[in-house]
Order: structure tokens, then C-alpha cells, then sequence
């Protein structure tokens, strides 16, 4: 009995010191945002898209295939085939916890946000991590530390479309893990007029490199030195602003040759990294009447961010298997613009153009197929285009959102140097209506 006696008042000792050691601290105040969404997609055109068509990026090269029917026509392109998709996917949800500042902070908080659009078409419907970061904000500078917008994804200038994908692939939209940190460079209006951004990050399980041995983030890993961004923005005002970015990151996407020789000899190939660089110019506008906003980009590579481009080998020596890679440029800009802003129905449209410039120096060509050895997305297209006008309607809590999304690509075969020798032209119609019940 008396050694259960001595437990129990052992056990209230140790939960009033615990209750002690509480008092006089504030409660962490915790507060959500997010929507539930329901888009209901036509295309007229098989697509290239994520999420099993709900990301739209460009439209299906050709595939034709003999046509057996009496109408006499030998070949058709099987691709021309219209789809219908309903997507509940887009819900998502957001948190943020904010507790007592620390460090001399204004406000120290955490955020974490996800969805249920899953990493890949295989996860779809599963619970995906999209910001998990903890940010220091004193009166002059913010420190962010964690995964939040990919730092070329200018999230506060981006387009007002109602498609999940944005602009994609005239923009990039993804996440990564980072450091960031945030300085306003002089304070005598009542918003900064200058802000200078440096931030350091990696890739994570959202942008994925095209490498000989598959789909990964290791070709960053490897290559010892992470992305590093630089940016700044000159604000007019409050709501006018514009900004320049700049960017470079290194890649090492082979350790050692995919498969061994006739001797079953592997090859070092841990000399293949390069380096890439992009580079980036944004604005926004506002008025009573209008918001306009665009952004411009020149890229080397940057298919693991969504955009047209990818990366080639340069060269091969048979003797010693070491390969050499070198990146595709690309180009890429939009234009956006919201009407009457303030209004429940506020029409809007996108406009963009991408173009792939190709390596612009000799390439390798592989002495079998005598052609290119390329990784990356959609280097085959030359040129693409998009116009997409759209009505949003806003009733509370519930928002609608329509949406005619007109996209043309042009594909063709490389030249010696990367660049597309068009052939012809595809284009897809997407009708998109949206359902929006944001909280």
C-alpha cells in the first residue's frame, strides 16, 4: 500500500509542475483556409496532361494508325478523340499555427497545406503535402524554412485562370523545400520599395529529373550544390509592382553508365554535371477597373518545373563511355488580365507563348538511330501557344468559373543542334466549369 501511496503522490507532483511550468504562456492560435472544388473537363483532343487529364499541359502528338472503314481513308490520327472528366481532387486545406514570437519576431508562425492530388497519376486521390514551413517575420525581414512555392513561381503574380495548371507549361507552379530569406531594403512608404529574395532549395518528391536511369531528384543531390535564387522587386504601390529573378543549379544525372560493356564493365561517369541557369522578368498593375499581370522567362532545361525544354548529350567518347550534357533553352512568357475586379462577374483572359531554342551548338547524334539523345518534356515541340478567356462569378462562399482554353503546339524533329524543324500543328479546345466552396 505504501509504495502505491508514494506512486500517486509522485504522479501529482509531476503533473502539477507540469501544470506550473504552462502558466503564463499563450495557446498557439490555429487558423484554416482552403476550398472544395469540383472541375468538369471537355477536351477536344487527347491530351499530355497530369492527374490523368485534370492538369492540362499541351496537346497529344499525331499517332496514326490504319483505318478500317469505308470511307476510304487509310490512316487517322487516333489522338483527335475528344475526353469528358469530372475531378474532385482540388480540395484542399490549409493551416496555420502561430504561437509566441521568438528571436525578437513580430510574429513567428507555421504553416502546413495539402490536397488530395497524391505525387503522380499512381497516387491520385491521396493526401499530398504542398506547404509544410515555419517563418520568422521581423519588422524589416522574413525567414522562411521549409517547403512553400518553388522560388520562380511568383505566387502573388501569377494568372487568375480557372484551370488547376495556371498557365502551365508557360509557368512553373510546384513546391520544394527552401530557405528563404526576405529583406525590404528601405521602408518610407508605407509598403517597402524595394525587396531583395536570396534562397537556397532542393527538389523533393514533386519535381522529378529525366536522367539515363529514370524519373528522380537525384541528379540535384548529387551534384553538391543546391538552387540558388536571387530576386528583386521595385514596388509603385501597394499593388504595382515589378520584379527581376535570377537562377542557377547544377546536375550530375549519371554516377556510373546505365549498362555494363561486352566485358560487363561499368564506367565512372560521375564528370557528366553541368550547370543551368534562368532567368525571369515579372509586373502586375492594378486599378479600379483592371488587373494586369505577365512574366517572361529564359530557361536552360527546367522540364522538372513543368516547362518545354529539357537536356541533351553533347558528346560521347566510345573509348572511356564518358558523356558530356549540355541544356535546351527555352523561352517563355504570358500576359493576364482581370476586368472589373471588384465585381461578382469579373471576365478575365490568358495569353501566352513558349519556343524552344534548342542547344544552339552541335549535339551528339547516336551512331545507330542517328538521332539525338535528349531527356526532358515535350522537346519535340517547337513552338506553343495558348489563349484561354474566363468568367468568374462570385456569390459568398461559392465561387463558379468558366473557361475556353485554346492551345496549339507544333511539333517536329530536332536539328543538329536541338532546335525543332516544325512539321505541323495540333491544337485541343478545353471547356472547363468550375465549383468553388471556399472556407
Amino acid at each position: 500500500m505504501s509504495q502505491v501511496f508514494i506512486k500517486r503522490i509522485s504522479l501529482l507532483f509531476l503533473l502539477g509542475s507540469l501544470g506550473l511550468s504552462l502558466i503564463g504562456k499563450e495557446k498557439p492560435v490555429i487558423s484554416t483556409a482552403g476550398f472544395v472544388c469540383i472541375d468538369n473537363c471537355f477536351d477536344t483532343r487527347q491530351t499530355v496532361s497530369k492527374r490523368e487529364g485534370h492538369e492540362f499541359l499541351y496537346p497529344k502528338k499525331w499517332d496514326c494508325a490504319a483505318c478500317c472503314n469505308d470511307k476510304g481513308e487509310p490512316w487517322r490520327d487516333v489522338n483527335h478523340q475528344a475526353s469528358y472528366s469530372i475531378f474532385p481532387i482540388n480540395a484542399r486545406a490549409k493551416f496555420r499555427i502561430e504561437g509566441e514570437p521568438i528571436f525578437c519576431t513580430d510574429k513567428t508562425y507555421a504553416v502546413v497545406a495539402a490536397d488530395f492530388r497524391g505525387v503522380d497519376d499512381q497516387t491520385i486521390n491521396l493526401f499530398r503535402l504542398r506547404e509544410s514551413y515555419i517563418l520568422f517575420d521581423w519588422p524589416k525581414t522574413d525567414l522562411l524554412i521549409g517547403q512553400t512555392f518553388y522560388p520562380l513561381a511568383i505566387d502573388d503574380c501569377g494568372p487568375n485562370t480557372v484551370a488547376y495548371a495556371k498557365s502551365g507549361p508557360l509557368d512553373t507552379w510546384t513546391f520544394c523545400p527552401q530557405i528563404r530569406l526576405v529583406q525590404d531594403l528601405n521602408s518610407q512608404w508605407a509598403d517597402p520599395a524595394d525587396r531583395l529574395t536570396v534562397a537556397i532549395g532542393s527538389h523533393g518528391r514533386i519535381t522529378r529529373f529525366q536522367t539515363p536511369n529514370g524519373s528522380s531528384a537525384q541528379a540535384l543531390r548529387n551534384a553538391l550544390v543546391p538552387i540558388v535564387h536571387l530576386q528583386w522587386r521595385h514596388y509603385i504601390n501597394k499593388d504595382c509592382f515589378i520584379g527581376l529573378c535570377l537562377e542557377e543549379q547544377r546536375l550530375r544525372p549519371l554516377l556510373k553508365t546505365v549498362s555494363p560493356d561486352a566485358d560487363g564493365v561499368y564506367y565512372d561517369q560521375r564528370g557528366t554535371a553541368f550547370m543551368e541557369a534562368h532567368a525571369a522578368m515579372y509586373g502586375q498593375l492594378k486599378s479600379d477597373c483592371l488587373v494586369l499581370r505577365g512574366k517572361v522567362t529564359f530557361l536552360q532545361d527546367g522540364h522538372e518545373l513543368g516547362y518545354i525544354s529539357g537536356y541533351a548529350v553533347e558528346s560521347y567518347n566510345v573509348d572511356t563511355k564518358c558523356q558530356t550534357f549540355t541544356p535546351l533553352r527555352s523561352i517563355s512568357c504570358w500576359f493576364d488580365v482581370d476586368v472589373f475586379p471588384e465585381n461578382d462577374c469579373m471576365p478575365g483572359c490568358l495569353v501566352g507563348f513558349a519556343r524552344n531554342l534548342g542547344a544552339g551548338k552541335p549535339l551528339y547524334r547516336d551512331a545507330t538511330t542517328n538521332t539525338l539523345i535528349t531527356y526532358g518534356d515535350a522537346v519535340d515541340i517547337g513552338t506553343f501557344v495558348k489563349c484561354a478567356p474566363r468568367l468568374w462569378v462570385h456569390k459568398g462562399v461559392l465561387d463558379i468559373g468558366a473557361e475556353v482554353d485554346w492551345s496549339r503546339a507544333w511539333y517536329g524533329d530536332l536539328d543538329d543542334c536541338g532546335a525543332v524543324n516544325q512539321i505541323c500543328h495540333v491544337d485541343n479546345l478545353r471547356f472547363q466549369l468550375s465549383l468553388f466552396y471556399r472556407f
